[in-house]
C-alpha cells in the first residue's frame, strides 16, 4: 500500500491516488466474500455455502470489489495522510458561522476556506404547512426558557427530514 500521487486540487482539497498491494486486496476481497456469502444464494449449494469462484462466475468477478475497498480504504487513507504531512478534519454535524470563527480565533494557522453563512434558504420547504397551535407552543415555551416576553417565534419546515432541527437568532 503506498500513495501514487497526490494533487493539491484548490485550497484545502486534494486528490489521493493510492496503490494497494495484490496480495492485500486479495485478502480483502476474500474477507468481503466470507462475510457476504451468509446472504448469497446459488443454485445447488445451500445457503451461504457457494464457493467463491461460483458466486465470481454468476454475479462478475468484480463482485465482492466495492465490500472489500470499503474494509480496507480507512487504513489506506490513514497511511496517505500521514505519509504527506496531510491534516484532516471530518465534521459529523453541521457548525455555525460562530464556531467557526472561535475556532479561527482561538487556533493559530486555521482557516475554514469555505462557509456557507446563509444556509436557511437552501434547508426551508416554503411550501410545507405548519401548524399554527404548535407555533404557539413553542412561542411559549421559548419565552419561559429565555425569559423574553418580547420574543418572535417563527416556525418553519424543513425540506430534508433529517436535519433535527435549526435555530437562527
Amino acid at each position: 500500500m503506498s500513495l501514487k500521487s497526490s494533487n493539491k486540487v484548490e485550497t484545502n482539497t486534494w486528490q489521493l491516488e493510492i496503490a494497494i498491494d495484490g496480495a492485500a486486496f486479495e485478502a480483502a476481497v476474500n474477507k468481503a466474500y466470507l462475510k457476504q456469502r451468509k446472504n448469497i444464494t446459488v443454485h445447488g449449494f445451500r445457503k451461504g455455502k457457494a464457493p467463491r469462484s461460483f458466486i465470481e462466475k454468476m454475479y462478475g468477478e468484480g463482485v465482492f470489489y466495492e465490500d472489500a475497498l470499503d474494509a480496507i480504504f480507512p487504513e489506506l487513507y490513514q497511511e496517505a495522510i500521514k505519509e504527506h504531512d496531510i491534516q484532516v478534519v471530518v465534521m459529523g454535524t453541521p457548525i455555525d458561522v460562530s464556531f467557526m470563527q472561535f475556532i479561527e480565533s482561538q487556533v493559530k494557522d486555521v482557516h475554514f476556506a469555505r462557509i456557507d453563512a446563509d444556509i436557511a434558504d437552501a434547508l426551508r420547504d416554503k411550501d410545507a404547512a405548519i401548524d399554527a397551535d404548535m407555533t404557539g407552543k413553542l412561542e411559549e415555551m421559548f419565552k419561559w426558557a429565555v425569559e423574553e416576553g418580547n420574543l418572535k417565534v417563527r416556525l418553519e419546515s424543513l425540506k430534508n427530514t433529517d436535519t433535527p432541527a435549526v435555530l437562527l437568532l
